[in-house]
């Protein structure tokens, strides 16, 4: 059974705020219920036949105006990841998968493969020798042609490197978890901008008409100054008044576009921003026709239609004249975008924003600011801690929910903690950096060094920790006179890519992965585990598994990017 979480939640919430009017639609929508392979777009290309093809988390689909064509690791795709595209000037098209493969597809067929490598194409960047710059995960900058890579010498051989533009003739830019990078033709550095505090993670680069380069960060839009000299550093500018607006400044900006006719679009995700030629902006999202407001893509075809990949499905613009706002008044769309939604006591919520908290009354449908929060952001609440803690950028606090005031302010030792729980003596773990680390006042000790993707304290007090790419870990630890000491751990699913935990009524550990759905382990005797698996061959709906929880009848609910099983 297949639920749309992510709409049910968004038409409970807008419904109880302020109904509107049926609106005008502008957008047209296409889901799995069209034919396209998954709802989870991330990137959209147009081959030189005009047949598009959409990559998505789940498969690969290809849509010739009328009907999509899919395909997946069921019929013949080496991975279901689909990260980008290059087509060669003989029409040859090659889709770069996640898994380190890049497959030839053409007649509708999968019809070779070139393996699978350590280096996961991530981007490809044309040049005018038909042959293409390639970003990577820890392989550097790569040459393809003729189906095959090739790495040229350069300065970093083994580091990730994510998104590329061309600058002029001879510069090219590359982006990578912490940096932004100028290089020639020959791999030379030419300038660079190193960020400590990752907030350029994942970042987005684009260069419009005017030759201003943007960059879309994690913390909102940036501008590059002009060009630097030769080893000069990058450095930004004030952005200009049509763009120094609070959304662009505080959210994710997961994409950049300049249209035909020089409209600014920036896929963001809190919804999709355009602004246009004159100065004047508009924030568009679920309330005028978008299937979700996370905006992953956006992609302009040969008839200068503009599409838009989504969380949730990819939109095409239908009408581009005259669309229209409908405000929630009073609401936390008009106080940026919304990071924490925790609900305490009945039909109370409290909202985290850019400008402060809310307690959210959904029999009233008001907002009441929290007295004392001033504009503190809080973005996420630490597991079992009671009363709930908050966590910010720098620091945590208490929130009363009696009072519905905060109670106490604490720092936080760590500037950014990707992950965080308490346990019952009011100890912390957190992940940051790739490490694991326990914390008590101003002790800290590292446990492991891998990324934390996954925390649980379960009935027994034993600490679980999911991670990136290397499985699952239960570790058995005591803090005895202000000594941190693990007394064992023992390593489960080892290469596997987690991504949730849960401990169900009977004490079973629950663990949801990326490309292997779901899997269980049951307590024996000895203190051994029974582990069995549920996928898609199983019956799940998909294989990357976000969350798991058990209602009061004993049934599990997978939640996975599209929905509910």
């Amino acid at each position: 059974m297949r639920y749309g979480l992510v709409t049910v939640l968004v038409c409970t919430i807008t419904g109880l705020i302020n109904p509107v009017a049926a609106q005008q639609q502008i957008f047209k929508n296409y889901t799995v219920n069209d034919g396209l392979v998954s709802n989870t777009i991330r990137r959209v290309f147009q081959d030189a036949k005009g047949f598009l093809w959409i990559a998505t988390l789940e498969g690969l689909s290809k849509y010739d105006g009328h009907t999509f064509t899919n395909y997946s690791t069921a019929n013949g795709l080496s991975h279901n990841m689909v990260n980008d595209f290059y087509e060669s000037k003989d029409g040859r098209l090659y889709v770069a998968l996640n898994n380190g493969a890049i497959d030839l597809v053409t007649g509708n067929k999968v019809v070779s493969k070139t393996g699978s490598s350590d280096a996961v194409v991530n981007r490809f960047l044309h040049n005018s020798t038909g042959e293409a710059i390639v970003s990577t995960d820890r392989n550097g900058l790569q040459q393809f042609s003729e189906g095959k890579l090739t790495q040229p010498k350069q300065l970093f051989p083994h580091q990730t490197f994510l998104d590329l533009i061309w600058l002029n003739d001879s510069l090219f830019m590359a982006s990578g978890d912490n940096f932004i990078r100028v290089f020639n033709r020959k791999y030379e550095l030419f300038s660079e901008i190193i960020d400590g505090n990752n907030i350029q993670n994942d970042t987005k680069i684009y260069q419009d008409s005017k030759k201003r380069i943007w960059a879309g960060t994690l913390t909102g839009l940036k501008l590059l100054t002009v060009l630097p000299r030769k080893n000069h550093p990058i450095l930004f500018a004030p952005l200009p008044s049509p763009f120094n607006i609070p959304l662009l400044k505080k959210i994710t900006i997961k994409g950049i576009f300049e249209d035909a006719d020089s409209t600014m679009w920036f896929a963001t995700s809190g919804g999709l921003v355009k602004i246009n030629l004159d100065g004047s902006h508009k924030i568009i999202t679920v309330k005028d026709g978008l299937p979700s407001n996370i905006i992953t893509s956006i992609f302009q075809d040969k008839e200068k239609n503009i599409w838009f990949g989504t969380a949730a499905g990819l939109s095409k613009l239908v009408t581009r004249q005259s669309i229209r706002l409908y405000p929630i008044e009073n609401g936390f769309y008009e106080r940026d975008y919304l990071y924490l939604l925790h609900p305490f006591k009945k039909n109370h919520f409290l909202l985290g924003t850019a400008k402060g908290s809310l307690v959210f009354d959904k029999r009233s449908g008001k907002f009441t600011p929290v007295v004392n929060s001033g504009s503190q952001f809080f973005y996420n609440i630490v597991l079992n801690s009671k009363p709930p803690l908050l966590l910010g950028l720098y620091n945590m606090a208490t929130f009363d929910t009696v009072t519905m005031q905060y109670d106490k302010v604490l720092p936080l030792p760590l500037t950014y903690a990707y992950r965080i729980l308490s346990d019952k003596q009011g100890n912390f773990f957190l992940s940051q950096s790739g490490s694991l680390i326990f914390m008590s006042g101003k002790i800290q000790e590292k446990i492991i060094d891998y990324r934390i993707t996954g925390l649980l304290i379960d009935k027994s007090g034993d600490l679980w920790a999911g991670t990136w790419m290397n499985g699952l870990f239960r570790i058995r630890y005591s803090f005895i006179n202000n000594r941190f000491t693990v007394i064992a751990m023992d390593h489960f699913l080892a290469n596997e890519n987690i991504r949730s935990l849960f401990e169900d009524s009977k004490s079973n550990i629950w663990a949801g992965t990326r490309y292997q759905g779901v899997y269980r382990l049951i307590k024996n005797e000895k203190d051994s585990f029974s582990i069995s698996n549920f996928n898609q061959t199983k019956g799940l709906s998909s294989n990357f598994i976000k969350g798991i929880r058990e209602d009061a009848n004993g049934n599990f609910w997978i939640a996975f990017y599209q929905g509910l099983d």
